[in-house]
């Protein structure tokens, strides 16, 4: 009898089986990408397009959560900004309303002090060593304080603490002044920001 041959195959013929479609470590590999295509209905012919529409969604994905991420970061900030404002908003009503009430007690002992007979034009010559001291007096640790001022019933300065580019002034046209005019009683009134008359600057006076 006259046996097949047992001659081993060659390493050429086993490749050239797996480049004619032996089915082997390869093709398993395909076969589940084919049936991932399928199974998302693309269309034929369209699987080469599968890896640059992966690479886009995957680059819109790190974009949209860069942009999710500078948003949170802009709010943080401008939360954090509106915060230190209120803050800083808050100090500053709170400082301001205890100078004002200060002030205001200022200006009632003045009226207290300012001796009544010195309240007429023709003898502030006799009295104005004692009065402008008063004044002085009155603004010891006053840095953001222009000065106290005595006006007569018609407007006219009469006393004065600190330097004046002018000796003589008139405010009967100020606001300030015709409200307590017209009205004694009407307590502590305060004016809109003005240009100061013989200071060169804009002051907000308190008057009484």
């Amino acid at each position: 009898k006259h046996l097949p041959s047992s001659r081993p195959k060659s390493a050429r013929g086993t490749r050239r089986q797996q480049r004619s479609g032996d089915p082997g470590s390869i093709m398993p590999i395909f076969g589940i990408f084919l049936r991932m295509l399928e199974r998302s209905s693309l269309p034929h012919g369209s699987s080469a397009t599968v890896a640059p529409g992966l690479l886009a969604a995957a680059m819109l994905s790190m974009l949209l959560l860069l942009g999710g991420q500078l948003w949170l970061s802009y709010r943080d900030q401008v939360a954090t900004a509106e915060i230190a404002t209120y803050n800083l908003a808050a100090i500053f009503e709170a400082r301001f309303e205890a100078r004002l009430r200060q002030i205001d007690a200022d200006l009632v002992a003045l009226v207290r002090e300012v001796p009544i007979a010195a309240m007429r034009n023709e003898v502030v010559g006799r009295y104005a060593q004692q009065v402008d001291a008063m004044l002085e007096r009155r603004m010891l640790n006053r840095e953001d304080m222009v000065g106290y001022r005595v006006l007569d019933a018609h407007g006219d300065l009469l006393y004065f603490s600190g330097k004046l580019n002018v000796r003589k002034m008139n405010v009967a046209d100020r606001a300030y002044f015709r409200q307590l005019r017209d009205d004694p009683q009407k307590g502590l009134v305060i004016s809109d920001v003005l240009a100061g008359r013989g200071v060169n600057k804009d002051v907000l006076i308190l008057a009484r």
